[in-house]
């Protein structure tokens, strides 16, 4: 997948209810905000293979200041991390790696601990907006 950088938007981080990952990426598409729900293809069995989110509930989205009131209208998120628009340059390359891991898991199994969490130090510095804001 192809992460764009926008002039009108930044990528940050948004963190949804348990389990409600798919469930927000379908609506943030449907609203017109991009979304990126970086996956893992895993093996359930010898035949089946399936695709789940490669971390539980964290979504990533380029959004502006208009599409505040979607992101609070919808009940499935909790909060969400923004980043300056002109700060998002290091978040996009950290997409693009996890795009390519996301391709290699179609090929290998690829597991991952929590301490694996790429966005960690990244986002540290970035304030937190809760729905209450």
């Amino acid at each position: 997948m192809d992460i764009p950088q926008y002039t009108d938007r930044a990528w940050g981080l948004i963190y949804t209810r348990a389990c409600h990952e798919k469930m927000v990426e379908k609506y943030l598409k449907n609203s017109g905000i991009p979304a990126y729900l970086p996956c893992l293809y895993k093996n359930r069995s010898k035949y089946h293979r399936s695709k789940s989110p490669m971390f539980k509930s964290y979504i990533f989205a380029a959004w502006n200041k208009n599409d505040r009131i979607a992101l609070h209208s919808c009940s499935s998120i909790a909060s969400f991390m923004e980043t300056p628009l002109d700060g998002d340059t290091k978040i996009i390359e950290q997409l693009k790696h996890l795009s390519q891991l996301e391709e290699l898991s179609k090929s290998m199994e690829i597991r991952l601990r929590k301490r694996d969490f790429p966005f960690k130090k990244l986002l540290s510095n970035i304030p937190q907006m809760s729905k209450a804001e």
